[in-house]
Formats: C-alpha cells, structure tokens, sequence
C-alpha cells in the first residue's frame, strides 16, 4: 500500500516548494487525508470516506483551475513537458477509475441477484455467480493496483524550469493530488480484492462480529463470502441461517451505494478536470452566468411540478445563450478551421441519444396529461363506472420508461470524452468546454424530471396521511410531489360513488392542479426540444462543409 505523503524524489525535484493562496483550500482538504491511517484490510466505512474527501479535493482542484488567474497563467507559459506529462497520468487514472466504478456496479448487481434467490426460498442456493464475479474482481483489482503502483513511481518534469509562482503552485497540487488520488484508489482496490490472507471460518468471523471490539475492522465483502459459503449447506427451510445471509447482503449492498456514488462523483470531477487548461472567454461568459445559476440550485431527491419547471426554464435560457454563441461569425470561423473534429463526433453522438431522452419524456408528459382529461371528463359525467385502470396501467409504464432514460442518463453521465488540450485554437477549446457542461447539466436537469415522473420512490402513503400534509400549514405541503397526491386521491376512486359529491371535488382539485402544472412543464420540454434540434443542425452543418 502506497503511503499517502508524496513520494521523496517527487519533493525533491519539485523544489522549492511554494506556497500560494489559491491553493489553499486543496492544500487544507489534502491534509485532511493525509493525516489518515489506512488499515491493510480497510472497511467500506474507511474507503466511502476516503472516496468522500478524494471527492472535495478534486471539486476543489477544479475551481482553481477556473479561476481568471490561473486560467491566464496557465495560457501564458511556454513550457508544456507538465501538461503532457500530467495529461497523460490523468487519462489513465480516469480508466482505473471507471474499472473501478464498473467492478463496483456489476458486484452490486451480483449481490441483487443473490437477494434474489434468497427472496424465492428456491431448493438451488448455489452461489456459482457470485464467486465466479469475485475471483474476477479480486484478479482485475490486484491488476489496477499494480498499474496505479507503476504510475506513482514514474519520473515528472522539474518544476524549478517554471518561473511564474502560481503556475508552479499548481502544477505542485495537481502532481500531489494525482497522488492522493492512487493511495485512495489503492484502498479502494484492496478492499474489493479482499480476503488477502487465509479463509476465516464462518463461526470464527460470526465471533468476531458479535465482539463489538473486532466488529468494525471486518470487511464487509469478506463477512459475506463467508455467509454465502454456507448456503451450499443450507436448505430453502432454513430460516436463521437465511436471514443472516440476508442480512449480511443488505448491509454490503447499501455500502456499495455509498461507495459507487463516490466513484460517480470523482469520475465527473476527472473528466471536467481532463480538459486543461480550462480557458476563459468573453463570448461564454452569458452561458457560464447561466449555468452557475442551475448549479447553485439543490435538488431535490423527491422533486415537485415547480421545482422541475423551473429547473426546465433554466435549461432553456442555457441552451438559447449556447446557440446565440455557435451561431457567432468568430465561433463559425474557428470551428470551420479546426481540424481536429473527434470532439464534433463525440457531442454530435451524445446530443443525438439526449434529443431522443427528451422526446421521450416529452411524449410521456403530453400522455399523461391525456389521462388526466380523460378522468377530469369521466368525474364531470359523474357516470357508475369510476374506475381508473387505464391511468393506472400508463403510471406503471411511466414509471418504468423514466426509470429507463435515468439509467441511460447515467450511461451518458459517465462516458470518457476526446481531451481538449488536442485542440490548438482557444475559442473552439472554450465552446467544447462548454457544449460539454450545457450537457451535462441538462443531464441533471432531466433526471431530476424523470425522478418527478417516476414518483413516488418510496412506500406508498396513506390518503388521509397526504391529507393530513395538505391541511398543515407549517411548509410540509411544498414538498408533496403532485403526481403522488393525484395518486392517493385517485385511489379512493374506486370506492366512491357517482353522488359523493366533496370527494369528487376533491379529486377534481388535485388532477385540476396536476394539469396546469404539466401544461407548463410539457411547454418547457417543447422549447428545449428546439433548442435541441438548432444547436444538432449548426454543427451538422459545420461538418457538412469539411
């Protein structure tokens, strides 16, 4: 395991080592890893908390490298070994880091799999899939560890040929948080490839999980191998032995939530990071007001009507400002006479899949907003019959499409892109830039649509517990999702009679409420749309004359 202070010649022929006040702030948050002690058999405690800081760096390192004053020092030095060398170690601990991240993924499905057949009580418990997929994360996580052991000991440019002081500070930060980031990704990797040393006895591991001395230093993968081991000697009737099975799995897949999250999130942070230098421009500056709006938004994890249309309207100002900027003279010109035309390809690619999501959620909007008149009617004719089969048969196709385009979102969310140092002429290096976080912040703006569209998330609440939320008027209200409201009232539907009028009425409210708020939402998603379709025509059009 690597040590998480930099490596003694990396210091020396760095020096002198200065100190700058942009750097401050990653210097205080590398500290903080630094003053860790990593275990040789770490947790998913340790390594969530490891990948949670590694995280903050990384969101830091990013800032300073937007900043006006690094930005024009970084254009302005003429020594550029640094930018290869750094470019090059970047690229690669962006594949390490998406392995990794699809280890984790695939490990997380394994043990859904398992839960599974646990859940099915069938008479074959065998775990083959399971262990096949752990001999094959613990061989690919020694492979990663040995790759990331050979980047920590490789030869960097000599800072002392850089004269500018900010500059040389950053390249100092950048080299040591590439370190940070191998040790933390070590730990990552010795946790997936655990056990390292002999089998522990299934009686021997309960032992030590009882002993709440021992309880926190055993690895949650390990514990469960040693759970599942047993199962070859289990039958379907087997409660207790079952339900410690079943309670090791949950333990380890809720884990593994928390540490995928934290491999998505330092992903994101490498690719933003991957195109230095990050050059600032007067032509993007409307664009990044823009965009800095939406990014000061929270969102929520159970959005409401006006959360997304608003989260829509921004969206939309975003990608008009985008497309006033391609249609520039200057921005035709540069981009005409670039050559290098991976870039074009990639966001030509990717805008084509995100038109595609927005047409689909599109059409799900204005089909739900069908059914909803289709009620309003049947509740106005007052007719015997008030059921709500065909509503409720879209819902679950609704929810199952926009649980479909999130994960396809997500696909897109965490695809690597062509590095933009390729690209010589700063104006076409800016507007990548930016086309790259338009989308990516419409990604976040879409998910958190489809997250609306999907609801509810989680158990199923009471109509007089929703009622009971509507009456107080302490705030709670804002904060019911309206297609989860129309839901719970619709439900009273089917015991209700044509002459039970208040209850009628209310229904009436609630879906006269979702209505007005899918108008909106559905007249946001149709100006996105265009903007969509202007800004896919531009470049198309750009590449055309080639």
């Amino acid at each position: 395991m690597a040590s998480f202070s930099s490596k003694t010649n990396n210091r020396s022929i760095s020096l002198p080592s200065r100190s700058h006040p942009a750097t401050q702030i990653i210097e205080e948050e590398l500290n903080k890893l630094k003053t860790w002690e990593f275990s040789a058999s770490p947790t998913a405690e340790a390594v969530h908390n490891g990948l949670i800081g590694l995280g903050e760096v990384h969101k830091c390192m990013v800032d300073l490298l937007n900043l006006p004053l690094t930005v024009q020092a970084l254009s302005q030095c003429q020594n550029r070994k640094w930018v290869d060398e750094i470019l090059d170690k970047s690229v690669r601990f962006l594949d390490v880091c998406g392995t990794t991240r699809d280890l984790v993924s695939q490990f997380k499905e394994i043990v859904k799999e398992v839960q599974s057949l646990l859940r099915r009580r069938k008479e074959d418990l065998s775990t083959n899939n399971y262990t096949t997929f752990r001999k094959k994360m613990k061989k690919e996580a020694k492979s990663l560890i040995t790759a990331l052991k050979r980047m920590d000991h490789e030869e960097v440019v000599a800072v002392m040929e850089v004269d500018d002081q900010l500059f040389s500070a950053v390249i100092r930060v950048l080299r040591e948080v590439a370190t940070m980031g191998i040790s933390v990704f070590q730990m990552v990797l010795v946790f997936l490839s655990a056990p390292n040393s002999r089998p522990i006895s299934k009686w021997s591991l309960v032992s030590r999980l009882i002993n709440k001395g021992d309880q926190d230093n055993v690895n949650e993968i390990e514990s469960v191998d040693v759970a599942l081991s047993s199962l070859f000697k289990c039958g379907p009737n087997e409660v207790v032995e079952i339900q410690f099975v079943k309670s090791r799995l949950e333990n380890l897949e809720a884990h593994f939530e928390c540490i995928e999250n934290g491999l998505d999130n330092i992903f994101r942070c490498l690719i933003r990071s991957i195109s230095l230098p990050s050059r600032s421009h007067p032509a993007t500056q409307i664009i990044e007001e823009e965009l800095n709006k939406l990014k000061t938004w929270e969102f929520s994890a159970s959005p409401t009507a006006e959360a997304v249309y608003n989260g829509l309207l921004g969206l939309v100002e975003v990608y008009n400002c985008m497309g006033d900027l391609l249609n520039l003279p200057q921005t035709l010109q540069a981009l005409s006479q670039c050559q290098n035309k991976k870039w074009v390809d990639e966001i030509l690619d990717k805008s084509l899949r995100f038109l595609d999501v927005c047409g689909t959620t599109r059409d799900l909007v204005s089909q739900f907003k069908e059914n909803v008149k289709d009620i309003q009617s049947l509740l106005r004719r007052r007719k015997g019959d008030l059921s709500i089969t065909n509503y409720t048969s879209f819902r679950k196709k609704m929810k199952k499409d926009a649980k479909n385009l999130v994960t396809s979102l997500k696909k897109m969310d965490h695809e690597e892109v062509v590095a933009v140092m390729e690209v010589d002429d700063q104006l076409v290096s800016v507007v990548i830039r930016m086309l790259r976080e338009v989308t990516t912040i419409g990604i976040s703006v879409f998910q958190m649509v489809l997250v609306f569209l999907s609801a509810p998330n989680s158990n199923p609440v009471s109509k007089w517990s929703l009622v009971s939320r509507f009456v107080n008027k302490g705030g709670e209200q804002d904060n019911v999702n309206e297609i989860e409201s129309a839901d719970v009232a619709l439900s009273s539907l089917s015991k209700c009679g044509p002459n039970e009028v208040e209850k009628i009425q209310f229904v009436q409210s609630k879906l006269g409420t979702v209505e007005a708020h899918f108008e909106c939402i559905e007249n946001g998603l149709d100006n996105i749309f265009r903007c969509l379709i202007r800004s896919r025509s531009t470049l198309l059009n750009l590449v055309s004359c080639q």
